[in-house]
């Protein structure tokens, strides 16, 4: 057992991350906390804004509407890499399908043209 040292519960070991910087070899900050703080960093996002947004997606995957996230069984969050601004929450599968055309216009038209004209009959 370990105490995180931002939510001050007691938690099992398997809820930290391993730290070779560390004495005891685990992060001081349980993995919820350390997820909650990279999300407020990068996406500016709080846990309850987090759930809120997914409330309001119904708990689904704002793509294909799976209630399951997926991978690691947390949802991903959708950003234009532009802007930043945040889109919705995506499961793993439609995260990992879409990152790479969704913000390239042109990338997303090529593969569109591509799925519709290579198809077999």
């Amino acid at each position: 057992m370990k105490t995180c040292s931002r939510c001050k519960r007691s938690l099992a070991t398997s809820d930290f991350h391993r730290s070779s910087e560390r004495r005891d070899g685990l992060h001081p900050v349980c993995k919820t906390c350390k997820r909650a703080e990279d999300r407020k960093r990068l996406y500016g996002l709080t846990p309850e804004e987090e759930v809120a947004m997914l409330d309001a997606q119904h708990g689904v995957c704002a793509i294909c509407e799976t209630p399951n996230p997926g991978g690691r069984g947390m949802w991903h969050v959708d950003h234009c890499h532009d802007t930043d601004r945040v889109r919705g929450l995506l499961c793993f599968y439609c995260n990992t399908r879409v990152m790479a055309v969704v913000d390239d216009e042109a990338l997303l038209a090529k593969a569109l043209t591509y799925k519709y004209t290579n198809t077999t009959a």
